[in-house]
């Protein structure tokens, strides 16, 4: 007979104690409402040692015979738990599974409190510790470095930038090969005063999709205890146009749900870099709306940061870094004002590379669907963007509507 049904930190969870000792558990997370019912990942397990899993429909009763009748002959229990009674149980605890997650996520009554502490920053004033944080520019402007150097950071503890909080920290990495991240976060160790062997918890997946390695990075932040999760970069989150709602809601759900705090990579759209590119629920996503201007200059790159949007803050003046590059990479980081960048206000990092060349840098990371090439390149327009595909030889249309280089 199922025992009382409880809900904790997004599982659902009860147990069976037979007369002989042991003890039989039903899990299931990933609760959630779908066309055709409810749906959630199903666990069976006898004495620690799991039986029986599947995501499946609760609300189906094929798919729990199933999983019931797997979890009975794993068990060898025989007479002491009879397949018709764990089927019962596991009926039991379906039908109550979803009332329950309701019931422990519903309102309560919360009272205010005028006198608490003010909010809280892992990087003051651009990462306000629960919030979201969304670092914007158009391409090739240093977007990503300046993410790692945050990341990093944050994650050592590193004054002097930022007013920081030591907190773990994980990189997910969908844009640039493994290669060079190790190069670039050797780079930034060195950059920061750190010993350039330095780790950061990265997840390296060029090619992917948020969506691909969701489960991944769920796993890995709870197995590290990662308080902080960056994103390179939304445009690669492969949930949907981003010009769409739907899509961007997605990704923001997904950020939410994966770490209570974190950083996003975004572009803006063509010939304008006040904002960025997407739906207006991505602006709406971020509690920290963190605009990257930028000028380039001989072996550096002027860099300016503008709060555009801030929840629950007041709006900082803008910062302004340099960073110092030779031919491994960044070589340096130091503070800067803003009469040393006078071309910064018109966003003078030079001139925008061709389209041939972003495209052979973009599909050189792996094959992608022209839509997310479109989402990729927003500073060209969608014919600029078919034609550079067609003159040149070393693209290939691999299958309807999805691009590589010949040597994929």
């Amino acid at each position: 007979m199922i025992v009382k049904v409880a809900y904790n930190n997004g599982e659902v969870k009860s147990s069976v104690m037979l007369e002989s000792g042991q003890v039989f558990v039903y899990r299931c997370d990933g609760l959630g409402r779908e066309k055709t019912g409810i749906h959630g990942s199903v666990s069976i397990s006898m004495d620690g040692r799991e039986l029986a899993w599947g995501r499946i429909n609760l609300e189906r009763q094929e798919s729990r015979t199933s999983l019931a009748l797997g979890a009975y002959k794993a068990s060898g229990i025989g007479d002491l738990y009879p397949a018709e009674d764990i089927k019962a149980d596991l009926l039991s605890f379906c039908r109550q599974a979803w009332p329950v997650r309701l019931d422990g996520m519903k309102g309560s009554m919360l009272a205010g409190d005028a006198t608490s502490a003010p909010p809280e920053f892992l990087a003051k004033p651009h990462v306000l510790r629960g919030g979201g944080t969304l670092l914007f520019g158009p391409p090739e402007r240093g977007k990503s470095y300046t993410a790692l150097i945050m990341a990093v950071a944050i994650d050592a503890g590193v004054n002097g930038y930022w007013q920081t909080e030591k907190s773990n920290v994980m990189y997910v990495n969908l844009e640039r090969g493994a290669a060079s991240v190790r190069r670039r976060l050797g780079c930034v160790n060195t950059a920061l005063g750190l010993d350039p062997d330095r780790a950061l918890l990265i997840l390296n997946a060029r090619g992917y999709s948020l969506s691909d390695v969701r489960e991944s990075i769920d796993r890995s932040i709870k197995e590290n205890g990662v308080e902080l999760l960056v994103l390179d970069s939304i445009s690669r989150a492969g949930m949907g146009d981003l010009t769409e709602n739907r899509p961007v809601n997605m990704i923001a759900d997904a950020m939410n749900s994966l770490a209570e705090t974190w950083i996003g990579i975004g572009h803006t759209p063509r010939g304008d870099s006040t904002h960025i590119y997407g739906s207006v629920f991505l602006d709406a996503a971020a509690d920290i709306l963190l605009r990257q201007k930028s000028e380039r200059q001989e072996h550096s790159l002027g860099v300016g940061l503008e709060v555009t949007k801030a929840n629950d803050i007041a709006r900082p003046p803008p910062m302004y870094l340099r960073y110092g590059f030779d031919e491994w990479g960044l070589s340096g980081i130091s503070t800067a004002a803003a009469g040393d960048f006078p071309g910064m206000d018109e966003d003078t990092a030079g001139p925008l590379p061709s389209a041939s060349h972003q495209l052979e840098e973009l599909l050189g990371r792996g094959k992608l669907k022209l839509t997310d090439i479109y989402s990729a390149l927003p500073d060209y327009k969608p014919g600029t963007i078919r034609a550079a595909l067609s003159r040149q030889k070393h693209y290939v249309q691999v299958q309807p509507g999805v691009w590589g280089l010949v040597s994929q």
